[in-house]
């Protein structure tokens, strides 16, 4: 009987937490985009009536949601000053439809982008847009840009800690594992454990980016996540209010091909090219923790840019690691806000 009281308790809570108003229902605009049997979710909120359009591209891919770029306090600034577009790829996050995993590329994503940016530019009419992706977002905004006249409809490309060739992150993310890993053995309880991840390289040399172990080692070493507590403070996350007030609904957590197999596609992806066919005003700018895709990604991808140098700019941000809008938001916020300021 006691089991039934709570649980009835907290049906009753979850119940009368849906009814409230909230944010996440009411803000800015939704709807959806359908492309080659892809129905996916579109969120623009802020200034629309600035006319300056930020559209974002989440990491991921298929691991994740372009909501939760609004956890973050520098977007919700962002969304004070300009227009930003969130949006779900396909076959990830809250995205729905019937694609075949086996039509799934990088082309693929490309096109979808091309789409949303034709959309966003139908409804609204943008006097400017900034085009924005965060880590695997790296790879599809620098492919999509250097792609046919695409950069011309934008004012800049924002890179935040973003992917564009497997092979170059990959060393490098083997790298940075390994130049922390002798320091961690000495001072640890169980230097066996970390043991565990030399031998693991030395039985998979050339590790492809559906292999999930070499991020699990990045995180174990705060190469994901630098500042965990600090991370926690700067973004409070209400679980009950998601679940319950937003468009991620529980539908997130087991909606979405999240297997090895379903993301073969991406294993060997290569924009190197089209990142040196980009030559409007780029910032990237890099968490100086970031094991996922260390900063010497980002060094790699500003050196191909075909920008004049004085119009990219590389931003190392201290204090974080694969993610610099969630653990340094308001320093985010500034280097952003400056850059889209400087070339709207």
């Amino acid at each position: 009987m006691h089991t039934k009281l709570i649980a009835l308790f907290i049906l009753t809570v979850l119940l009368f937490s849906a009814c409230e108003k909230s944010e996440w229902l009411t803000d800015g605009d939704y709807f959806f985009l359908e492309h080659k049997d892809a129905v996916m979710p579109v969120w623009v909120n802020g200034n629309i009536a600035s006319g300056i359009f930020i559209v974002t591209n989440h990491g991921g891919p298929m691991r994740n949601t372009g909501h939760d770029f609004r956890l973050s306090r520098a977007f919700k600034q962002l969304e004070e000053d300009y227009a930003v577009v969130y949006w779900d790829q396909r076959m990830s996050g809250l995205a729905q439809g019937d694609p075949k995993i086996s039509d799934l590329s990088v082309e693929q994503h490309f096109e979808d982008l091309e789409k949303l940016t034709e959309l966003i530019i139908q409804l609204y009419h943008p006097e400017s847009m900034f085009c924005l992706g965060h880590s695997w977002g790296g790879t599809l905004t620098g492919g999509y840009l250097g792609s046919k006249n695409h950069q011309d409809l934008f004012k800049g490309w924002i890179d935040v800690d973003g992917s564009i060739q497997q092979e170059f992150e990959n060393q490098a993310k083997k790298d940075w594992i390994f130049a922390r890993i002798d320091t961690t053995m000495a001072h640890s309880d169980d230097p066996e454990f970390w043991q565990f991840i030399i031998d693991w390289y030395e039985d998979n040399p050339n590790p492809v980016e559906t292999d999930i172990e070499p991020y699990d080692y990045v995180a174990l070493l705060n190469g994901a996540v630098f500042d965990y507590e600090k991370f926690l403070e700067e973004v409070p996350i209400d679980y009950i209010e998601l679940a319950t007030n937003s468009p991620f609904t529980f539908a997130y957590f087991w909606s979405q091909h999240r297997s090895k197999e379903s993301l073969g596609w991406i294993n060997g992806y290569d924009v190197t090219e089209q990142v040196a066919n980009i030559h409007i005003p780029a910032l990237l700018i890099w968490g100086e923790e970031d094991g996922n895709v260390p900063p010497s990604v980002g060094e790699f991808a500003y050196n191909l840019l075909a920008t004049d140098p004085a119009d990219k700019s590389f931003v190392l941000v201290e204090g974080s690691a694969h993610g610099p809008h969630m653990e340094k938001p308001d320093e985010f916020y500034f280097h952003v806000q400056s850059f889209v300021e400087k070339y709207k």
